[in-house]
C-alpha cells in the first residue's frame, strides 16, 4: 500500500492511500503518533477528509501507537515476549478453504449465522491475498458466558470487559466475532512490552486491516462504536440495523431459536455490490 522508503529530511516515506484506509489506520500501520502524521500533512485540514490515491507523508519518528485491545476469552493476552522479527515472507495459506481453515482455527466460528460466516471466510481470503492473517478467539457465547464475563471487574476480580449482560451482546446470538492478529504464526491479543518497531507497525497494520476488509464485505467494525473502541470486533449487522434487544425478543419468541434470529437478520444485510 506504501511505496519504498525514500528519505526526504524528516520524512522516511510516501503512503499513498487506498479505499476505506483513514488516517488514523495510516499512522497505525507506520508506527506512528497520528499528531506526527498530522505534522508532516499540514495540507491536510480534516484527518476524515483524505482521498483515494492521496500520497501522505511518513515521519521518521518512532514513537508508536497502540493498538485498541478488547478482551476475549481468559488467559489469551500473551505476557510479555522479547521483541519478535517479523518475516519477509512469511507463511501464508494458498487456497481459499485454508484461509478461513487458519482464521477458525479454534473452531470458534462454527456457530454462527451462516451469510455471517459467508461474510467472515470472503475476510479470510481478503486478508491473506494482503499477506495477514487473524485469529477467531470468539464467536458465539451462552447468556451464562455472558454473565460470567459481564461479572469480572464487578463481583469477580479482573478488570470491567463488557457493558452487556446476558442476551445483550450480538455474540449470545452468533451475530459477532472477535479477532486478533496474528504475527509469526503466533496470535497476539495485545503487542507484548518490549516489541520491535516492525512489530508493532505489522500488529496495528493486520488490525486495521481486518475492520477495512470486514467494512468493504458490509459487516460491521467495532472502532467504530461510539462509546468503548472494540477493534477485534467484528459484528453482521451495526447495532441501528438491528440490536441485541431485537434480538432477545425474536430470540424468547421463538423458543431460544437462533435460527429465527439469523433468519431475520440475514433480511437485513445488505447485498454485495
Amino acid at each position: 500500500m506504501s511505496s519504498n522508503p525514500q528519505s526526504t529530511g524528516g520524512v522516511l516515506a510516501r503512503h499513498k492511500v487506498s479505499p476505506g484506509e483513514t488516517l488514523i489506520g495510516i499512522a497505525r500501520q507506520h508506527g506512528v503518533t497520528l499528531k506526527a502524521l498530522q505534522d508532516a500533512n499540514t495540507q491536510i485540514k480534516d484527518i476524515n477528509k483524505i482521498k483515494i490515491g492521496q500520497l501522505i507523508n511518513v515521519p521518521s519518528s518512532l514513537v508508536m501507537v497502540t493498538a485498541a485491545t478488547a478482551p476475549t476469552e481468559v488467559g489469551t493476552t500473551p505476557q510479555p515476549a522479547p521483541a519478535p522479527v517479523v518475516s519477509s515472507t512469511p507463511a501464508l495459506v494458498t487456497t481459499d478453504s485454508e484461509a478461513f481453515a487458519a482464521m477458525d482455527k479454534r473452531g470458534k466460528g462454527k456457530k454462527l449465522s451462516p451469510l455471517f460466516r459467508e461474510r467472515l471466510v470472503m475476510l479470510a481470503e481478503a486478508l491473506a491475498r494482503r499477506g495477514m492473517q487473524t485469529l477467531i478467539t470468539d464467536g458465539l457465547r451462552t447468556f451464562a458466558e455472558q454473565d460470567a464475563i459481564f461479572a469480572k471487574g464487578r463481583t469477580k476480580p479482573g478488570p470491567i470487559v463488557t457493558k452487556a449482560r446476558a442476551g445483550k451482546s450480538n455474540h449470545n446470538y452468533g451475530l459477532a466475532v472477535d479477532m486478533y492478529p496474528v504475527v509469526n504464526g503466533k496470535v497476539f491479543t495485545a503487542v507484548p512490552k518490549g516489541a520491535s518497531v516492525e512489530f508493532r507497525r505489522a500488529f496495528n497494520a493486520i488490525q486495521d486491516a481486518a475492520g477495512e476488509e470486514a467494512e468493504r464485505l458490509g459487516l460491521f467494525w467495532g472502532a467504530r462504536f461510539s462509546g468503548i473502541v472494540d477493534t477485534p470486533h467484528i459484528q453482521l449487522l451495526a447495532q441501528s440495523d438491528m440490536s441485541p434487544s431485537e434480538c432477545l425478543r425474536i430470540f424468547n419468541k421463538n423458543g431460544g431459536s437462533l435460527d429465527a434470529v439469523w433468519a431475520e437478520a440475514e433480511k437485513r444485510v445488505k447485498p454485495l455490490s
